[in-house]
């Protein structure tokens, strides 16, 4: 155990209908309570791999998958936390950027990109329909939002937070989310699921990403 048992458990509520789980406890905090008890110094020892191997790793797979049509995207990647997968997209020759809601200040409304990123960012989001609304706000009207997040279908319809290791309040996880939560939570567009945890959310589908996927 990296971390002492804290004083109090956490309780998690699920939707009966899609099976959306989320913690009203964790969920009604600030951001400053948020900076303080989650997104500290010591937040490295709950997810070590988020400082560098998992942009580094999750910059490579973009950019091998996109590299055909890199001279067309304008790519945000969104809760980028340090920096470094849009560094890396950068030197590999895209036009990428890096904003997060804890390190940098408020994106301008008008900002539009055709690719938008979020990985591991939608389980660490208190406010789902407040992150959907402020990705699809700078997501062009021919653009794609990739995300991951691991889903619950494959733990079964009735299992408890202290069955599924992604469950994890210190980590930040406050809501979980089934295939059929995802795709009622960014419903108009269509959601399709990359694999068990990456997902692509789309509208029509870009012309810009037919490229990519030839």
């Amino acid at each position: 155990m990296i971390f002492p048992r804290a004083p109090q458990d956490v309780e998690y509520t699920r939707c009966l209908g899609c099976g959306f789980v989320f913690s009203p406890e964790l969920c009604a905090h600030s951001q400053d309570w948020y900076l303080e008890h989650v997104y500290n110094d010591e937040y490295k020892k709950a997810d070590p791999d988020y400082v560098e191997a998992r942009p580094l790793a999750n910059a490579r797979w973009l950019a091998n998958y996109f590299d055909r049509s890199k001279e067309q995207i304008r790519h945000l990647d969104y809760g980028g936390g340090n920096g470094k997968l849009a560094d890396m997209m950068r030197r590999l020759g895209f036009n990428s950027e890096s904003w997060d809601p804890f390190v940098d200040a408020p994106l301008p409304a008008d900002r539009k990109f055709n690719l938008i990123t979020a990985f591991e960012v939608v389980e660490h989001a208190p406010d789902p329909k407040a992150l959907r609304a402020e990705l699809l706000r700078h997501m062009d009207d021919e653009g794609a939002l990739i995300f991951s997040t691991l889903t619950s279908d494959h733990v079964g319809n009735h299992w408890m937070p202290r069955d599924w290791w992604y469950a994890s309040p210190r980590n930040g996880h406050v809501c979980l989310y089934t295939k059929a939560a995802l795709r009622k939570l960014f419903f108009p567009l269509r959601v399709f699921n990359m694999s068990e945890g990456v997902h692509m959310a789309v509208g029509s589908l870009p012309s810009w990403l037919e490229g990519s996927l030839k």
